[in-house]
């Protein structure tokens, strides 16, 4: 009888690891239960409402502090992937917040029927305190080969762009560190990194493919009204 009850205080030991290793969020920022309400405070954090944009924003500018990122309809390619015409899909770009003490920028929330679904940051102070306090994570190493030219040259010469993984899984949430070391045309070394958590539930390949159909919908009936005209 004791054994069974110290295998079960073991068992429920366990449980509660797992649970604690798993990263939800980042501080008001909880996958599955922050609500879109809380664009509200933010905007009286920040000093500003957001506003509506349908490009890609310039990181490096001061004057997109807080956005509500859209698709444009018209020339979607221009827009950030990370947008969709989903229905019920927000998507919000923050440029620069303190959360938990950290300075955190280039901020992407994004909120399903009024949830937090997804989340996407830049810090590296922010990865290093993730690592410390849930140091239970799996790693990937992504390697690819490229070609590239020194200074203009016809000097072709081989490169080898680096990616490592940070990961952490639920039964409901992934999340993953992302670190990435390349080389562009020109063979100049470049680097990025960001932290991404998202809801497994919900992903971005669903929207992508909702966003390519509806394209090739309007692509279709654009050709349509061009082949119509040239009859009259």
């Amino acid at each position: 009888m004791k054994k069974s009850i110290l295998v079960l205080a073991l068992l429920v030991v366990s449980l509660v690891s797992f649970g604690q290793d798993a990263v939800k969020g980042i501080g008001k920022f909880k996958i599955m239960e922050t609500h879109i309400s809380i664009i509200d405070s933010l905007a009286q954090v920040i000093g500003k409402p957001f506003k509506t944009y349908y490009k890609n924003p310039d990181v490096y500018s001061t004057n997109y502090a807080f956005l509500e990122l859209k698709v444009d309809t018209l020339n979607p390619y221009s827009s950030h992937h990370m947008a969709t015409e989903f229905p019920n899909v927000r998507l919000f770009y923050i440029k620069s917040l303190k959360i938990a003490n950290i300075e955190v920028k280039n901020i992407y929330i994004k909120f399903f029927e009024g949830i937090l679904i997804e989340i996407k940051c830049e810090s590296r102070q922010l990865y290093e305190a993730i690592e410390s306090k849930y140091p239970n994570f799996s790693t990937d190493k992504e390697e690819k080969e490229t070609t590239c030219v020194i200074g203009g040259s016809n000097d072709a010469r081989f490169a080898k762009n680096v990616t490592y993984y940070k990961k952490w899984d639920s039964e409901y949430v992934h999340a993953n560190i992302t670190s990435s070391f390349n080389y562009d045309s020109d063979c100049r070394k470049y680097s990025f990194d960001y932290l991404l958590i998202y809801s497994k539930e919900h992903n971005d390949v669903e929207f992508l493919k909702y966003d390519l159909k509806l394209r090739q919908e309007r692509e279709n009936n654009k050709n349509k009204s061009k082949y119509n005209l040239r009859d009259l």
